[in-house]
C-alpha cells in the first residue's frame, strides 16, 4: 500500500467585501504560522514562478511580515488591483515534499484557499483540526474540506463535497445528528461557537486507500444529506 496522502485543504470563501491586497497577506501570514507546525517542510515559502529558479528568488514571508520584494512582485503581477485575484505560494520542495498554497478570487463562483501538501506520515490528524480551525476563525467559510485529491472519485454525491477526513460546516452540529462521526470539534472564535470540524477517522491519519475508512466517511456524508446539512456546491 502507498503511503498515507495528507489532506488537501480547501476553504470556500464569500466576503462581504473584497479584501484588500493587504487584508489578503496578513490572513495568509496568520494561516501560515500554523501550517509551520507541522515540521521544517513548512517552513518557508516563495511566490512561484514560471522556473523553480524563478520561484526560490522571492521568500514570501520574513519576520512577520511580507517581505519588501516579494510583495512589490505581486503589485506588478496584480496591475495596481486593491486585491488580488489569484495568490500562489509554494514550500519551496520538490516531489512528495512539495505543498502549494493558493488564495484565488472565483468570480460567480466562492473565493478559496487551497492548501496542497503532498506526503509526510509525521502529521497527526490533531494538525490538520489545527489548520482547519485557523481557517474558520480567519475567513468565516461556507465550508472547509480535509481529504486526499483521489477521495473525490469515492465520495457519494457528485454534487456534493465530500467529508474524507473531515468536513466544517459553520453551524454547531450534535452527535444525535452525525452518530457516526469520529469526533465533533466546535470552532470557537471571541467566545462564540463558529461552527464544527466533523472528523472521520480519529485513531490514524484517514486514508482513502482503506476501504472501512471511505465506508465511514460515506455514512456521514450520507447521515447528513438525510438533514439537509450538506449544502450542493450550487448552493455554496
Amino acid at each position: 500500500m502507498k503511503r498515507t496522502l495528507l489532506p488537501e485543504i480547501t476553504a470556500l470563501i464569500r466576503p462581504p467585501i473584497d479584501p484588500s491586497l493587504q487584508d489578503q497577506l496578513i490572513q495568509l501570514r496568520r494561516f501560515i504560522h500554523v501550517i509551520q507546525a507541522w515540521g521544517p517542510l513548512f517552513s518557508k515559502w516563495y511566490l512561484g514562478g514560471d522556473s523553480k529558479e524563478e520561484a526560490l528568488r522571492y521568500e514570501a514571508f520574513g519576520e512577520g511580515e511580507f517581505k519588501a520584494a516579494a510583495l512589490a512582485v505581486l503589485r506588478a503581477t496584480n496591475r495596481g488591483k486593491e486585491t488580488a485575484c489569484d495568490i500562489g505560494l509554494w514550500n519551496g520542495q520538490d516531489g512528495s515534499q512539495a505543498a502549494g498554497l493558493k488564495y484565488l478570487m472565483g468570480g460567480l463562483r466562492p473565493w478559496t484557499v487551497n492548501l496542497r501538501p503532498r506526503v509526510d506520515p509525521a502529521i497527526t490528524t490533531s494538525q490538520v483540526v489545527s489548520v482547519v480551525e485557523q481557517a474558520a476563525s480567519i475567513w468565516s467559510p461556507t465550508l472547509i474540506t480535509a481529504h486526499p485529491p483521489a477521495y473525490m472519485a469515492k465520495k457519494v454525491f457528485r454534487d456534493r463535497p465530500g467529508v474524507g477526513n473531515m468536513l466544517y460546516l459553520p453551524r454547531a452540529v450534535t452527535e444525535r445528528e452525525v452518530p457516526e462521526a469520529g469526533a465533533l470539534v466546535p470552532v470557537i472564535r471571541e467566545r462564540c461557537h463558529i461552527g464544527t470540524i466533523i472528523i472521520s477517522v480519529v485513531d490514524q491519519m484517514f486514508s482513502d486507500l482503506l476501504p472501512e475508512h471511505v465506508r465511514l466517511a460515506n455514512s456521514i456524508e450520507v447521515r447528513l444529506v438525510d438533514q439537509d446539512l450538506l449544502p450542493r456546491y450550487a448552493d455554496l
